[in-house]
């Protein structure tokens, strides 16, 4: 579960899918409120991981230590598990606030787009400015701590001929996870990138069990390889929007993921009530997120497997269709695809190496990183129907029998 704690950020990031930054804070009693509306759905699943977001969520530290303690409580007095982390900049980052959040049991989840030039171009101060000299003495702050976790690195057509320069300098920095994917919000992406996509994406395959080799996941790179050898069993999203995972705004209203909080005209998802199935009902947009079915002409394309029918919000925002991806979406993936295989990066060169982190099914979401290792992607309800053995049962997430 995602909760936004504010609509202030102090960044003017270029790809950012809620546009300019809002003033208004979270409202912490009607988001406890809302919890209360949940209890029922976070007891079916055993406990609570909650990632704090914005906006960027250090302005509104204060708030989110105060929500992550109450959570903390209830879920302690039901006898349920409870994590929590922040997806942050970093650019307020402070050595002070950094012990609060950890010494409160939080993680943090950065967001650093790669090298330098890459960070400033798409990731500025509100004046233009670039942050990345900034982002990048912070970075330390947390490793010192040996708090330092996963990057989520976002490709843009402006920085993709940088991806692998990227990947080099977040695990320079100490790095072990990295999420390397693209935005096509307010983006333009020709053919002649998509063929960069595919060269920087053979350079990083090729490096990616020596140079790479000290990275314990490389999204998406290592969910293609494996895709290569192991196709998934079943059909099916692997996005667990509406169904293992939901986000909250800041005035405590529900939708199916953070992609959907804060944009007024999305506000026909908003899930009113766990009762009954009329418009609002949890049935019915359960319903509309049909975790089993992707669109027919998806079944013909070879990079099904990983894609699995693109991100819900994206899909929405390009065609108005939750179910029917952008053609950019699509093209990008086979671009990864033939990337992955030109490299020569196989499943198979994983488990020589003595690696099973790459298989991994689910590759959507960068909020998979706020976990604590256990990746919570098999609480998802597709993953052990469809054949998949999680990681929390004690191995590889290949189909089972594969191994």
């Amino acid at each position: 579960m995602t909760i936004d704690v504010t609509e202030r950020c102090n960044l003017a990031c270029a790809y950012c899918y809620k546009g300019p930054a809002g003033s208004k804070g979270v409202d912490i009693p009607s988001v406890l409120r809302t919890m209360e509306v949940l209890w029922p759905v976070i007891t079916e699943h055993g406990g609570l991981t909650v990632a704090f977001m914005g906006g960027e969520p250090l302005i509104a530290l204060d708030d989110a230590l105060r929500l992550a303690s109450e959570l903390s409580r209830r879920c302690s007095n039901k006898g349920l598990s409870f994590s929590w982390s922040m997806t942050s900049n970093l650019t307020l980052l402070t050595p002070e606030r950094a012990t609060r959040v950890l010494k409160a049991g939080g993680a943090f989840h950065c967001s650093v787009d790669g090298c330098p030039v890459s960070h400033d171009r798409n990731r500025p101060y509100a004046g233009g400015r670039g942050s990345s000299s900034t982002v990048m003495q912070h970075v330390d702050i947390l490793r010192e701590r040996g708090a330092l976790r996963g990057a989520r690195m976002t490709v843009t057509p402006a920085t993709v001929g940088q991806m692998f320069d990227g990947v080099r300098h977040l695990q320079s920095l100490g790095f072990t996870t990295i999420a390397a994917f693209p935005a096509f919000d307010r983006q333009t992406w020709s053919s002649d990138l998509l063929l960069v996509v595919q060269e920087q994406t053979r350079l990083i395959g090729e490096a990616r069990l020596t140079q790479f080799a000290s990275l314990s996941r490389l999204h998406p790179i290592d969910s293609y390889a494996r895709l290569l050898l192991h196709p998934p069993a079943g059909d099916g999203y692997h996005c667990g929007a509406c169904h293992s995972f939901l986000g909250i705004d800041i005035h405590g209203r529900i939708f199916p993921c953070h992609r959907f909080t804060g944009q007024s005209n999305w506000e026909g998802y908003e899930l009113r009530t766990l009762d009954g199935e009329g418009p609002g009902s949890w049935s019915q947009l359960r319903a509309l997120f049909n975790t089993r079915e992707v669109p027919e002409r998806c079944h013909r394309c070879p990079a099904l497997g990983a894609c699995r029918g693109g991100c819900w919000a994206e899909n929405l925002s390009a065609t108005g269709t939750l179910s029917e991806p952008a053609e950019i979406s699509c093209a990008y993936n086979l671009a990864l695809l033939r990337g992955i295989e030109a490299s020569g990066l196989r499943a198979e060169s994983f488990a020589a190496a003595g690696s099973c982190n790459f298989c991994n099914p689910c590759i959507m979401c960068d909020i998979c990183l706020i976990c604590n290792g256990c990746n919570n992607c098999d609480i998802c309800d597709r993953c052990n129907e469809g054949g998949w053995r999680g990681l929390n049962d004690g191995g590889c997430a290949v189909p089972a029998g594969s191994v």
